[in-house]
């Protein structure tokens, strides 16, 4: 039988056997369905769509050449290319695809599949041309993301929801105090989000968030209520005292002085306890500033400091 495409031109049988070839080379799952179900219901459910296994193997034959009792070739991209999950197992390469293609193809006439939990990009064989061909190949076969900059903008926006979703919740949470919680009722909502934002800006927590795919990830969260402690103290302080004005440091500035201040005395409390445990060391006076300083520190007036750094 003979293949129309959604332009109403007739495609040849050697170039249906061609396609379907290379998408099932490519790893994706091409099987039969009706054109009739995807204009009903604007997708095509898994019950919709006839594949070449069954419960007991391999039932049929999905070649370029259209079926009587079971429609024509279509192909899902789900390996590729897949919407929300609500069972949060699908990545943010794939959920990002799917949005930046139907972004870059909103004409071509994309069918999805749906399933359960997510629906996944699809089309007819008929309607593909080389280029939508090559393309979704190209991620199957060569690079899963098909745009950097909206895979990078998707985790963002993730990781941005995760702290008004629940990290703020479990840090509050962890921060029982009745001067903790007095603080942050005092400072506001907005102001506690600010600040959290300006210490993850300052390196406050490490190397987090990071975002993993399919979830953001904070570590500990005792840990990180711990370090957030002190900021939160010196925002309310900077808030009773009046320097939290227009004439004062932005919020950045002196977060970013804390937060240096913060790491150094925690590198050096980790040097200490290294030059504790080391037994060539003799403890005489001095050897403590030798030590600090065959590693790149300075005892000034004002503290310790890295070589070459300001005196802050």
């Amino acid at each position: 039988m003979t293949i129309r495409n959604h332009k109403g031109r007739y495609v040849s049988l050697k170039a249906m056997n061609d396609r379907v070839t290379e998408l099932k080379r490519a790893g994706f799952t091409v099987s039969y369905a009706w054109r009739e179900d995807a204009k009903q219901f604007g997708y095509l459910s898994s019950s919709n769509v006839r594949g070449e296994y069954g419960m007991f193997g391999r039932s049929l034959t999905v070649t370029g050449e259209a079926s009587e009792h079971y429609g024509e070739p279509y192909v899902s991209f789900d390996g590729v290319a897949i919407d929300r999950d609500s069972c949060g197992q699908a990545d943010t390469v794939v959920r990002s695809n799917y949005a930046a293609i139907r972004r870059d193809y909103p004409q071509f006439p994309w069918v999805d599949t749906s399933y359960l939990n997510c629906n996944a990009l699809g089309c007819f064989v008929a309607d593909m041309d080389d280029d939508t061909a090559g393309m979704l190949i190209g991620l199957a076969e060569s690079y899963p993301v098909y745009d950097e900059s909206a895979m990078s903008d998707l985790e963002h926006e993730e990781i941005d929801e995760s702290w008004a979703g629940y990290m703020r919740g479990e840090v509050r949470h962890e921060l029982p105090e009745v001067t903790c919680t007095t603080i942050w009722d005092y400072l506001g909502e907005d102001t506690v989000t600010e600040l959290w934002w300006t210490c993850v800006s300052a390196n406050v927590f490490g190397n987090y968030p990071e975002h993993r795919g399919t979830e953001v990830v904070w570590g500990d969260v005792a840990e990180r209520a711990r370090d957030f402690r002190p900021y939160l103290c010196a925002a309310y302080w900077a808030k009773r005292t009046g320097q939290d004005g227009e004439d004062s440091a932005p919020m950045y500035v002196w977060v970013d002085r804390l937060a240096r201040r913060q790491r150094d005395r925690a590198e050096i409390e980790r040097l200490y306890r290294a030059w504790m445990a080391d037994e060539t060391i003799l403890h005489h006076d001095g050897s403590w500033r030798d030590y600090l300083n065959s590693r790149g520190w300075v005892i000034t007036a004002t503290g310790a400091r890295r070589k070459g750094a300001e005196d802050k």
